[in-house]
């Protein structure tokens, strides 16, 4: 109970810090405003309308999670800044809970100080963050700490890698793979127990498809048919190279050099766990199945696998401290002084670019405030409710939706030219044009068609004519 209870303690700390330091972070605001709109309409007491082209896939974790939010009202968005900062404390606790395990505590801090100082990580996974990524990368490291801790614990790293595979479904192999790992040793009761526990993810994201749209795998076939449709990376051709993307973009050779030689070197000496190791596998494994099965290869989907390149970097650099044999200890420790002065070396720039990023940011956020504005006088208000159809850019759409209490299906997304009346909310300048990469049209294209200016702002421009 005193051991959760500081994991609970330093998770919330994280949060606090980052809160402190990133008050205006951006999100994916797609997913997220999907994801608050679902959520959202189960506190109503109706079933989420999950079934409109171009809207995010329902993670079933990812609805519960923009129920929770939505239960703050206009502090909606916020609610999932504090949502998702804790994660990403989370996930710091879990880096810290592995390294307690193999008696490196070290062995945590600078895994997580790895992860935080990659430029390109920090803005995909902490700035234009989803409801599900950080969650389901936090809930796997918990569940190899967990076992890291105790062998073959069984229920509660299953449990926590049940919950990663609601958020994202990537984590139901490391589920299965796990049970087969406790299987031989179990008794048939237990087999069972454990094997319902195991699939229970995937079988309550097949429900959760079936009760929503009558279809047991829409979440699939949507998303396949999405990701052909929007030209998103994808198929087993293209997946390796993706693959290397996702070390290579994301860390320098210093740490992938250190993280290889840290594989390579616990091969030998086994003090982490070989269920990281497999992890890592698994995860790669899982990733490159992604594009097998047309699925969209993010490199946000890989973070688990980031998150392990890191652990095993970290053990590069600290785990000569367990060798008995003085000439190999010392050796061992100025290689990895020497790669972890290389490393270091490229900190500062990577914290420049973190700090052009967090600028960024700022813009990004205001642009979403900028569009709150505009929609906020009561006038607009009553021209919204009497006029349609209501039409703006596909990224902006379910945003609108969630703040004006509506359907998305009921708003209509700008593919070509301007309409023939209603009302147009574009995307036209300052930091928005480029955040909501919004294709505007000339004022000259509206006047034609007898619109009117009716509400403006730095940002966003609303055309009607009703």
């Amino acid at each position: 109970m005193k051991t959760s209870g500081l994991a609970l303690a330093g998770a919330l700390l994280v949060a606090l810090a980052l809160s402190f330091s990133l008050p205006d972070t951006p999100l994916n605001l797609y997913d997220v405003s999907f994801s608050l709109l679902w959520g959202r309409e189960l506190i109503d007491g109706s079933l989420p309308h999950v079934q409109l082209w171009g809207a995010s896939t329902p993670h079933p974790a990812s609805i519960l999670t923009g129920a929770i939010a939505a239960l703050f009202g206009g502090s909606a968005l916020a609610a999932m800044r504090v949502i998702v900062y804790a994660a990403a404390g989370a996930l710091v606790v879990g880096f810290v809970a592995v390294g307690r395990a193999v008696r490196l505590t070290a062995l945590g801090v600078i895994a997580a100080l790895t992860l935080a100082a990659s430029a390109p990580i920090f803005f995909t996974i902490i700035g234009q963050a989803t409801v599900s990524d950080l969650p389901s990368a936090a809930a796997v490291l918990g569940a190899l700490a967990l076992e890291a801790a105790r062998p073959r614990r069984g229920t509660a790293p299953l449990a926590l890698l049940a919950l990663a595979g609601l958020f994202r479904p990537e984590a139901w192999v490391l589920s299965a793979a796990y049970w087969c790992y406790l299987a031989p040793r179990a008794g048939n009761r237990e087999r069972v127990r454990l094997a319902v526990l195991a699939a229970s993810a995937p079988l309550l994201w097949i429900v959760n498809d079936l009760v929503l749209t009558g279809n047991p795998i829409y979440s699939l076939t949507y998303t396949q048919r999405a990701t052909v449709a929007t030209a998103r990376p994808t198929g087993l051709a293209q997946a390796p190279g993706r693959l290397v993307a996702v070390f290579t973009q994301n860390f320098g050779k210093p740490v992938l050099a250190g993280a290889a030689s840290g594989v390579l070197i616990n091969l030998r000496t086994r003090v982490l766990p070989a269920v990281l190791a497999l992890a890592l596998a698994l995860s790669a494994a899982s990733f490159l199945a992604l594009g097998a099965a047309t699925l969209p290869l993010n490199q946000r989907y890989a973070l688990p696998i980031l998150c392990l390149t890191a652990v095993f970097f970290a053990y590069f650099l600290v785990g000569w401290q367990r060798v008995v044999a003085r000439r190999t200890r010392w050796l061992w420790a100025v290689v990895a002084l020497a790669v972890a002065a290389a490393t270091v070396a490229e900190v500062p720039a990577n914290l420049r670019d973190i700090d052009l990023d967090r600028d960024i940011f700022s813009r990004q956020a205001q642009a979403e405030i900028a569009l709150a504005r505009l929609v906020a006088p009561p006038s607009v208000r009553l021209t919204l409710a009497g006029c349609s159809p209501l039409a703006a850019n596909w990224r902006i759409v379910p945003i609108l939706a969630f703040d004006l209490h509506r359907n998305p299906a009921t708003l209509s997304v700008v593919n070509s030219g301007v309409p023939d009346k209603g009302i147009v909310i574009e995307a036209t300048r300052g930091a928005a044009g480029g955040f909501f990469q919004d294709v505007t049209h000339p004022l000259a294209s509206f006047e034609r068609r007898r619109f009117r200016v009716i509400a403006a702002n730095g940002d966003f421009t609303m055309y009607a004519r009703c």
